[in-house]
């Protein structure tokens, strides 16, 4: 299995501030909050022999500048934030072909608004993945499914249809008999969280 890791981190922040103040860029510990997955991802890709490259979608700006001048990550633009999560993702699947019936790639889905994710959360989830032989898998924390996400290639034709800003939880919830789920316990429940207001930043 090859895995792709995307993180995707082209939205309009209209809960944080205004769509001028892109709240991937805030700082959080001292870095840009969308640094924090980044940099895991990056070490993440360096210690496993099976992740083939890490792809950032964002938007035109000073993520977008910064990660195509990092030659470790392939960085894309995405012309349309408006239209949602969906249309980041499927600007990501434009880069990759798939023949539906190989079933040796996946597509890891991250955001970039969970600084708090950890790497040993990332490898669970992988690995269970990787025994359990389903199409695709999620964190789940009390029966809800959260990013990450990962989707198998015979999945992605399935993806490059959707629509919206709910992107491939829509695949999720449609077809959970063929989802492994990693289960997260309350200890890491903060590892989920999205950072969606500036209160966030504290937990408050």
């Amino acid at each position: 299995m090859r895995f792709h890791l995307v993180i995707l981190a082209a939205g309009l922040s209209r809960r944080y501030g205004t769509e001028k103040e892109d709240k991937l860029l805030a700082d959080l510990d001292g870095k840009p909050m969308y640094r924090h997955v980044t940099e895991r991802l990056l070490a993440l890709k360096r210690s496993r022999t099976d992740i083939a490259d890490l792809t950032i979608v964002t938007r035109r700006g000073p993520i977008c500048d910064a990660c195509s001048a990092d030659p470790r990550v392939n960085c894309l633009e995405n012309p349309h934030p408006e239209r949602g999560i969906a249309s980041s993702l499927q600007e990501a699947l434009s880069v990759f072909a798939n023949d539906p019936e190989d079933t040796g790639e996946a597509l890891v889905c991250f955001v970039g608004d969970q600084p708090r994710l950890q790497t040993s959360t990332i490898k669970m989830l992988l690995d269970g993945f990787l025994a359990a032989g389903k199409p695709m898998a999620a964190i789940r924390y009390q029966g809800a499914s959260y990013n990450p996400c990962i989707f198998r290639s015979d999945c992605w034709d399935d993806l490059r249809k959707l629509s919206g800003d709910t992107g491939g939880k829509q695949l999720i919830r449609r077809h959970p008999e063929d989802v492994y789920y990693l289960d997260l316990p309350d200890n890491l429940r903060s590892e989920i969280e999205d950072i969606d207001y500036k209160q966030d930043q504290t937990g408050n």
